[in-house]
């Protein structure tokens, strides 16, 4: 690795390389040859996003913080070029700490996390196919740090976390879809 980094993702591309983004330039691994390479574009130094593996092998980056506080920032990472995009759309509100999961059909839901105002309950869907991002359904407590988990039948769980005041224990359970 070219850069120390902590609060960031590794997500494994279609072709199995890594891509490693967050608190410093992102790169890539590539582990049949063992080496690292730098992105073409280093795109926004954040901690504590989410990155998320798109249907046609794009990864989706979205909110964590920076330097200036949470973000709302989307951006895209473009494996055949090795770029990041950042994107013109944002999240509803900023987000930290949040979850994002695949879903089934290619969207991504993002859920929780924390910004300026507190922990969240708020949820956001975004859309590849037509680039747009719609609010979700809340959840039932907010929360920041929780697990989001693809159930078999195709709902999410998401449980415990923390609701900025203390650790939510399994009691703080929510299904989607």
């Amino acid at each position: 690795m070219q850069h120390a980094r902590a609060g960031h993702t590794c997500t494994r591309l279609a072709d199995g390389r890594v891509l490693v983004a967050g608190s410093a330039p992102a790169e890539v691994y590539d582990p049949a040859s063992n080496q690292w390479w730098p992105t073409g574009s280093s795109g926004i130094a954040r901690r504590g996003h989410t990155a998320n593996l798109l249907e046609d092998g794009r990864v989706l980056l979205a909110g964590g913080v920076t330097t200036e506080g949470p973000t709302a920032a989307l951006e895209i990472f473009h494996p055949r070029t090795n770029t990041i995009e950042s994107l013109a759309l944002t999240l509803a509100e900023p987000r930290k700490d949040h979850r994002a999961i695949t879903l089934p059909d290619g969207r991504v839901w993002i859920s929780g996390g924390s910004n300026e105002n507190g922990v969240l309950s708020s949820t956001e869907i975004f859309d590849p196919v037509d680039g747009k991002i719609v609010a979700g359904p809340h959840l039932n407590l907010p929360r920041s740090g929780h697990s989001a988990t693809m159930l078999l039948d195709g709902r999410v769980l998401i449980a415990a976390g923390s609701d900025g005041v203390g650790e939510l224990g399994s009691r703080a359970v929510r299904t989607f879809g």
